[in-house]
Order: structure tokens, then sequence, then C-alpha cells
């Protein structure tokens, strides 16, 4: 006996019925960018780019790391047990922080509320502003990089970029890219500046050698 497919979930069918729908939609081109608007270039400075981008990222509440031994103690000073790495990340990131924490490579819906910390791909960052981009493309699981407290994004260290423009007019043709400069933040609440409302309170830059 054959076994009965699996009924599709809501989600499935709300995407399935959006796909059907934009099927023959032609696609709206990317606008123009009037870069001489662009005013934060001055937060360069001298500095070596990657030095550029941690002051400007630690400006904005964000904790920059450049060694295993520094992520591991960061995310214990911070009370964290468990956690997800995309695998990808395995060999260099996961398997070294399983001498610290509970660490697993499958990310479950089911355990969303375990996973105290989240490690994926970043696509890169931009040293002028101190922002990470996360492309959906090269992210293992959307919900890894914002449902835990701390997000781990972890950077090549070439995929650095000097300039908002010179991010821009590199970027590929991703349809979901998300800019993260620090942990979230709103200041809705009576004008009271609240950090890890939408997304995680924690928001983490590992940069990775290129050995």
């Amino acid at each position: 006996m054959k076994p009965h497919p699996q009924k599709p979930t809501e989600r499935e069918k709300v995407f399935s019925n959006l796909r059907k729908a934009l099927q023959g939609v032609e696609k709206v081109s990317r606008p123009e960018i009037d870069f001489s608007q662009v005013v934060a270039e001055n937060r360069l400075g001298e500095d070596d780019l990657w030095q550029c981008f941690a002051r400007n990222f630690q400006g904005v509440r964000g904790k920059y790391v450049d060694s295993i031994p520094d992520l591991a103690s960061f995310i214990r000073d911070n009370g964290l047990k468990k956690g997800y790495c995309d695998p990808r990340l395995q060999e260099r990131v996961g398997d070294p922080l399983k001498a610290y924490f509970e660490v697993e490579f499958v990310y479950s819906r089911e355990s969303v509320d375990e996973f105290e910390f989240g490690i994926t791909v970043g696509s890169g960052v931009v040293a002028e502003t101190g922002s990470i981009i996360l492309e959906d493309g090269q992210t293992s699981n959307r919900l890894a990089a914002i449902a835990p407290w701390l997000h781990v994004a972890v950077v090549r260290e070439d995929a650095i970029f000097r300039t908002v423009r010179q991010a821009l007019t590199n970027m590929g043709d991703d349809p979901n890219i998300i800019w993260v400069t620090g942990p979230s933040k709103t200041g809705d609440i009576e004008g009271i500046l609240v950090e890890g409302v939408h997304g995680p309170g924690e928001q983490v830059c590992f940069r990775l050698g290129l050995a």
C-alpha cells in the first residue's frame, strides 16, 4: 500500500496561492537611489574597515567578536545554555561551541522556545552604518535569526562594504533582505527605549576568518 500523501498545511496553502497569483506578474525594477543624500560617510574615519564597523556597530549596542572564546564568553555572560547553529557553520563555529553549550543543527518550530541563541550566516556588513546584512537565501532558517533572545550573525571577513552605496549596488536578487543595526528597539511605549521587542535583545556579529 502506498502511504497517503500528507495534506498541505495552512501555511503551505497560503504560499501556494500567492505563487499562483503572482504567475505572469512582471517585477518592478529596482528604483534609482540618490546617493547624494547619504550623510553617514563621516563615520568611517581612517581606521581599518572592520574597526570602523565594530565601532559603529557597538555604538548601537551590538556586540562584535572575532574568536570562539570571546563568543562563548558573551553567550555565557547572558546566562544562555542551549542554541541552534546553521549546519554550514558546524565545523568552524558550532562544534567548538559544544564544549560550552548544548548546540543543535536542526531548527524545529516546535522547539522554538527552547533555543536561547541562534547562529546563522550573515551575507555581509556595512562599515559606514554598523549594519549586518541578512539575505533569506543565505539564512538556513529566518526564525532562528529573529526568535532567540541572542542572535549571532557569522560574516566572512571579506564580506564587508565600506558604504551603504557600495552595499546596495552589490546586492543580488534575493527578494528578502534584512539590514540589522544593533538589537531590535522601539520607543513607542511611553517614549521609553526598549530593546528586544521585535527581535533579538542581543545582536552579535562574529567575524569569520578565511582560513
